[in-house]
């Protein structure tokens, strides 16, 4: 059986070892896992003997020779991040900033966040409502914003995910790639960009394209008592369950006046720009569920506002509701498998479709509320 062979070196903080063509480095200052593959692995050896034979080593002329002059000398920084570029030398497995993160708890599971300290108070507000309260469990998934020459890296389980040029763009990036992350990393059946919200046990599903006042509706929902369980992806897993993925709702500017009356701490939230430039607002969810509910018998209703238009709900068949549903962007874990789109259908089958169109919000809310009273 292959098996990874130590290797000796005289630096106590370091532990070397080989498996075929992979130099692997354990580094005891910042308790961190490199690998080095090739001529990298050659580079590594070279500048250690010219380390031990002069007790001093050249100047580094790159980055790769500087990761390998601060292992050989000890002079590792905890909030060092290696370019995505050189992504074989970047750390695999670390336990740094482990006193530094916060533990959140978000779609049945837990994560743990490690902010750069120059953007900490920042970000960290739009992740309160998460915090858990149970720590010793399993931490899954670990995400930093690390700082790095004027730019953001945002990285799980040091994996590189994105670069955020700008600090004003590392939220709504961050928030993204979090809920990328736990729900492909899960057992779904079925992912729609909808919000989700819950009152009176029943299960509220709001689907939309970009700009079609989903964000706007279920923010009004949510201020007025609505329970937040998602502001953009509705992931339904294979036995009928919708998890939280309550991350802070994204209101875009031109939805801030509508919602201010109801909202005035509105003016006072950081203003965050997206990648296509549209900038926004985090609203932080006013009632947090964290358990589960049942997506069988939800209701479906496809938003549309229209300027002062008359609020107009009607039910939808099960082909509409496939076509706006496709225009709205879903993700089926795997459409070529039969019993996939079986349950699939199954879940719309079991569902109350319905459109609206409205311009004034508290009248949507009740027309929402008398289709939900009716049943």
């Amino acid at each position: 059986m292959n098996s990874i062979e130590p290797l000796q070196t005289n630096h106590k903080h370091l532990k070397l070892y080989i498996y075929e063509d992979i130099l692997f480095v354990w580094s005891q200052t910042t308790t961190s896992l490199y690998t080095f593959r090739q001529h990298f692995a050659a580079l590594f050896f070279i500048l250690e003997e010219e380390y031990e034979r002069e007790a001093r080593l050249s100047k580094p002329t790159d980055e790769v020779q500087t990761t390998i002059y601060k292992l050989l000398t000890n002079t590792e920084d905890t909030t060092d991040y290696t370019p995505e570029k050189l992504y074989l030398i970047e750390p695999l497995l670390s336990t740094a900033h482990a006193k530094e993160e916060n533990i959140y708890r978000l779609y049945n599971t837990h994560f743990s966040l490690y902010i750069d300290e120059s953007v900490r108070t920042y970000l960290e507000p739009s992740f309160t409502h998460l915090l858990a309260t149970q720590r010793g469990t399993t931490i899954p998934y670990h995400f930093k914003v690390l700082q790095v020459n004027g730019s953001y890296k945002i990285s799980v389980n040091n994996t590189h995910l994105d670069t955020a040029h700008k600090k004003e763009n590392i939220l709504p990036i961050l928030q993204d790639f979090i809920r990328i992350v736990l729900y492909e990393n899960s057992d779904f059946l079925v992912a729609l960009h909808a919000a989700v919200l819950e009152k009176n046990s029943k299960t509220l599903i709001l689907p939309g394209i970009s700009g079609s006042g989903k964000s706007t509706l279920s923010s009004f929902l949510m201020l007025k008592d609505y329970s937040l369980y998602s502001d953009e992806v509705a992931v339904i897993s294979t036995n009928y369950t919708l998890s939280s993925l309550a991350l802070c709702n994204t209101l875009k500017e031109g939805s801030w006046s509508t919602i201010h009356p109801l909202y005035p701490q509105l003016d006072a939230l950081t203003t965050h720009h997206r990648f296509d430039g549209q900038k926004i607002k985090f609203v932080p969810p006013k009632l947090v569920k964290t358990d589960s509910i049942s997506a069988l018998g939800a209701y479906i209703i496809f938003p549309t506002y229209a300027k002062d238009s008359s609020t107009l709900l009607k039910p939808i068949g099960i082909v509409q509701a496939i076509e706006l549903l496709k225009a709205a962007q879903y993700h089926l874990y795997n459409p070529q498998d039969e019993e996939v789109t079986k349950s699939f259908l199954n879940f719309l089958v079991s569902a109350k479709l319905y459109t609206i169109h409205y311009s004034d919000l508290q009248s949507a809310k009740k027309a929402i509320e008398g289709v939900l009273k009716d049943d």
